[in-house]
């Protein structure tokens, strides 16, 4: 007995440590709740971190299939699109009792060769400057108290880069009413009955936060 256990706590850390080869840190917080900043554009992820992001995505879709209402088809593209820009990506995941229960994705293009997200799903080009553009993808949050702790999180990611931002944000009517209760008002336009897109800068990003702290 005392085996096993000792063998459960070895492939715990083992488990840890290698989250924390691609991430920024790892948080165990309160009542069971876990938090993950996986940063790929750091490093390729092995076997056990490609595991987790796979069931991660299996759990995104699942909430769009069930919350949003979106055609399996749609979602299964959106899926292939996350996984074809996981080396362009920040992924971070709240769990809660070992369970997914909410998360978001931040993508980087540094080129119109790196196209967002956004860009590949409706065809949409956006425009280029010197600043490097971003997704705010992915989101999976219903309420209010848990998007802002996911945007607190982005924020301080902001904060920490060299480079100003131009950052995107297509998402749903749902969810845009999510930003705009934080803050978050810039909806640029429309892209169908159910998707807008929002577009801000890193600048008014962290100004953002900075007013949620308050």
């Amino acid at each position: 007995m005392k085996i096993k256990i000792l063998l459960f706590f070895v492939l715990l850390i083992l488990i840890n440590q290698s989250y924390a080869n691609c991430s920024y840190h790892l948080k165990k917080l309160l009542n069971a709740q876990s938090e993950y900043i996986l940063d790929f554009r750091k490093s390729t992820p092995n076997g056990l971190e490609q595991n987790y992001v796979n069931s991660y995505f299996f759990y995104v879709a699942e909430i769009y299939e069930k919350f949003l209402h979106m055609e399996e088809a749609e979602v299964k593209k959106f899926m292939e699109i996350s996984r074809a820009v996981l080396d362009r990506t920040i992924i971070i995941v709240k769990e809660k009792h070992n369970k997914f229960s909410a998360g978001v994705n931040i993508v980087y293009s540094n080129s119109i060769e790196e196209r967002l997200p956004l860009e590949i799903s409706t065809g949409i080009n956006l425009p280029r400057n010197e600043r490097p553009l971003v997704e705010i993808t992915r989101l999976t949050s219903s309420d209010s108290k848990t998007t802002k702790e996911l945007l607190a999180i982005i924020g301080r990611i902001f904060e920490s880069e060299e480079k100003l931002l131009t950052i995107y944000v297509y998402t749903s009517k749902i969810h845009a009413r999510l930003y705009r209760r934080l803050g978050i008002t810039h909806i640029v336009k429309a892209i169908s009955d159910r998707d807008v897109l929002i577009s801000f800068n890193s600048e008014e990003a962290i100004d953002i936060l900075r007013k949620l702290k308050e």
